[in-house]
């Protein structure tokens, strides 16, 4: 969680000094809906991303590919993507994040070295990445 302050204040940091294309995206699937988070909420979800990834008790570097972060992306999803990594300590390892997509209770991380899935989270850890991601006013394309 430490590595979570850090993150929120490079983003705000970066918001004022990169142009929008280079800041986090964050976009959610429900029911088939794409919507697009707005720029001024992203740095809230990206410190409740840090949170519970840095709370999984299991990960798995090994196992996956690419198709297995696309096969999770036809279902309901969450997903950041990064243009410069994230950085964040899961089970005592250093992961660099490129894109991050949250499905199914489960977490597949884009890393420089692969896909990396996780999960076994602490649930107190993803109330905040929860109530963010559930915030989303009806009938409008934008969360806010």
């Amino acid at each position: 969680m430490r590595y979570a302050s850090v993150v929120t204040a490079l983003l705000i940091a970066a918001a004022a000094c990169l142009g929008a294309d280079q800041l986090p995206k964050a976009t959610r699937v429900a029911e088939g809906e794409k919507a697009t988070y707005p720029a001024t909420s992203i740095p809230a979800g990206v410190k409740a991303l840090a949170g519970v990834l840095e709370s999984c008790s299991s990960t798995d570097d090994e196992s996956y590919k690419a198709d297995d972060v696309k096969k999770a992306k036809k279902h309901d999803h969450v997903r950041f993507v990064f243009p410069k990594p994230l950085q964040v300590k899961i089970e005592e390892k250093n992961f660099q994040v490129s894109e991050a997509v949250f499905t199914g209770g489960v977490f597949w991380l884009v890393c420089e070295k692969g896909v990396v899935r996780c999960a076994k989270y602490t649930h107190d850890k993803m109330e905040p990445l929860r109530k963010w991601y559930e915030r989303r006013p009806p009938d409008t394309p934008e969360i806010q």
